[in-house]
């Protein structure tokens, strides 16, 4: 969606997601709709309805009398998530459901290029940008709306705790991010989207061995 069309909702949701995701809130600590209210220069309502869907998306529990905690989920449904976000590519591909964007060899040579300079002394805003960037470029020629809206879902519950693991050693995260990187590139340059998700596919138990 474009960010001129965004909904006053959608761009809170967006923005908390993403501090859910950089580690910018602790695991369980609670978000309250007053101060996010004030903060937004917004009613308690959006707020109520942005904090439903992070609690809808895994990112956050409700606790009744307390408030919304973030949350990054427990290991054994990461794991499971992960295996899901494999499958899904792997239907991807063999459905052929992809269509072509006119940029999307330059917006590859790019993430490239961000993901060749990462490193082990990368911060986690540096690392969470090309991966970011990589699920949104992937994510833009999947022609099905539903795989889209399940893959970016799954992304997005999995990637606070893939961040904290991230975090604590960065250098096999960067060779993990960095290896799919390059294999979800080159199959672009060589006019191959769909061998792209398959190669996403096969990257995945490279994030999964990150995990607790």
């Amino acid at each position: 969606m474009d960010e001129h069309t965004k909904s006053r909702v959608d761009v809170i949701y967006d923005t908390l997601r993403e501090r859910i995701c950089l580690g910018d809130y602790e695991n369980g600590q609670i978000l309250y709709e007053g101060e996010l209210g004030r903060e937004f220069s917004v009613s308690r309502t959006p707020i109520r309805q942005v904090l439903q869907r992070l609690a809808f998306d895994k990112l956050a529990t409700v606790r009744a009398g307390v408030g919304t905690a973030v949350t990054g989920g427990d290991p054994e449904m990461l794991q499971r998530s992960l295996q899901i976000r494999a499958r899904i590519h792997d239907l991807i591909a063999d459905l052929a459901v992809v269509r072509s964007e006119p940029d999307i060899k330059a917006t590859a040579e790019f993430v490239q290029f961000k993901a060749d300079k990462l490193e082990g002394a990368s911060t986690r805003a540096q690392f969470w940008g090309v991966y970011r960037d990589l699920q949104a470029m992937t994510n833009q020629i999947i022609d099905d709306d539903l795989l889209r809206n399940v893959d970016e879902m799954i992304f997005f519950r999995t990637a606070p705790a893939l961040m904290r693991a991230a975090s604590q050693d960065m250098s096999p995260a960067v060779a993990a991010l960095q290896g799919e990187v390059a294999a979800v590139a080159e199959r672009i340059m060589a006019d191959d989207p769909i061998g792209a998700f398959a190669a996403r596919s096969a990257q995945l138990p490279a994030y999964s061995a990150l995990l607790p």
